[in-house]
């Protein structure tokens, strides 16, 4: 899978970290 290789490291916490952005922006709760 060549997308998940290209996001390793800094790449991946920095795209985790919008993502939970973005999570919060849509008022969404990923603390089930």
């Amino acid at each position: 899978m060549v997308f998940g290789q290209l996001m390793t490291g800094p790449q991946l916490l920095a795209h985790l970290a919008q993502i939970h952005v973005w999570f919060k922006e849509y008022g969404v709760n990923i603390k089930e």
